[in-house]
């Protein structure tokens, strides 16, 4: 995912301390994600980041749950996505461990909030 974030971020021409600004945390994090040190970040880190990119990861995770609603959603949501984050969420989405991790963040998310609520 750090080599996605990297790729999508160097299309935009942003440094990684212009991304961090955007998604409200340290470049560190940013820089440490990137380069896979990061083994599991925060959802809600990663979450940030992709709405810096503007992509509602909770949303994607919670429509991919009913079939036909994520169909008709990823349809709008392509029609209105630049290029650049498509070929993100395919290539996310195209590898087993993306998606692996992907869903995994959303269960860490959900339990924690079961657990906060």
């Amino acid at each position: 995912m750090g080599r996605e974030i990297k790729r999508l971020r160097a299309i935009r021409g942003w440094s990684a301390e212009e991304l961090a600004e955007q998604a409200g945390i340290s470049t560190s994090s940013i820089k440490k994600i990137e380069a896979g040190a990061v083994d599991n970040p925060l959802y809600e880190t990663v979450c940030n980041i992709f709405e810096t990119f503007d992509i509602n990861l909770p949303l994607l995770i919670k429509e991919a749950s009913s079939p036909s609603m994520a169909e008709e959603r990823i349809t709008q949501l392509y029609g209105g996505m630049h290029g650049e984050t498509i070929a993100l969420l395919e290539s996310i989405f195209a590898d087993r461990r993306g998606r692996e991790y992907i869903l995994e963040q959303a269960r860490l998310w959900i339990a924690f909030h079961k657990k906060k609520g």
